[in-house]
């Protein structure tokens, strides 16, 4: 993803991306809300030099300590979601965060 210089091709990335399980090790960056009105908490975070906007439902799951602050590391597995071009960041649906 870091190589694509056009958001059409980022785009054509994430498409191909999308819906497939994943699995990584990435830094907190920042919480950008701790529940949206979907219920969902979004995170953004870094991996391989790479920023990811990790949604999570905020319900019914227990969050790692990690999250609670906004720091530290955290371990993902989840599903390519989409692309936010605001942001320019692939967005992870995560099903389960450690």
């Amino acid at each position: 993803m870091g190589e694509a210089r056009f958001m059409s091709e980022k785009k054509r990335i994430t498409q191909e991306l999308e819906g497939r399980s994943t699995e990584f090790s990435a830094t907190i960056d920042r919480i950008r809300n701790r529940k949206d009105r979907n219920g969902m908490m979004e995170v953004e975070i870094i991996a391989e030099e790479e920023h990811f906007i990790l949604s999570i439902p905020a319900e019914g799951m227990s969050l790692p300590e990690s999250l609670e602050s906004g720091k530290g590391q955290i371990h993902i597995r989840g599903k390519v979601n989409g692309f936010h071009m605001a942001r320019n960041a692939i967005i992870i649906l995560a099903h389960d965060v450690e």
